[in-house]
């Protein structure tokens, strides 16, 4: 009997051994990339300073990098609760942090940010929508 559950149960643990040990990476479903959306549907907001967007932005970007100001935007937009799409610089987290504060303080679930950020606009702008990797 005892070999019989051994054998049974060996698997079991050599798989939570196996689990502990991989640190699998699931996707994050707030991270949005450049080629599957419409920037049309969405209040976009540039989290960069203000230079980088004085400097060059995606069409239509409004800049915040303060909940008062994203609550501001989100105010006067056409639409009452519209998608949110932030974005910073490619190698920036803050975008993901900043869409999750918003998130979590303004209570408005439907915020995202752009993978890659502005570079990736950048590159899908330059390339041309038709471009596949």
């Amino acid at each position: 009997m005892k070999k019989i559950l051994f054998v049974l149960l060996l698997p079991l643990f050599i798989s939570v051994a196996l689990a502990a040990l991989i640190k699998v990476k699931s996707p994050d479903a707030y991270a949005l990339d450049i080629k599957s959306i419409d920037l049309n549907n969405y209040l976009i907001i540039d989290a960069r300073s203000l230079e980088e967007y004085k400097q060059a932005h995606i069409d239509h970007a409004q800049h915040a990098n303060v909940l008062p100001k994203v609550q501001e935007h989100i105010n006067n937009h056409a639409l009452k609760r519209p998608l949110i799409l932030v974005y910073c610089n490619k190698r920036c987290s803050f975008s993901r942090h900043f869409s999750k504060r918003i998130r979590e303080e303004l209570n408005y679930e439907n915020t995202f940010y752009l993978k890659d950020g502005y570079q990736a606009w950048f590159d899908f702008n330059e390339l041309g929508p038709s471009h596949e990797n």
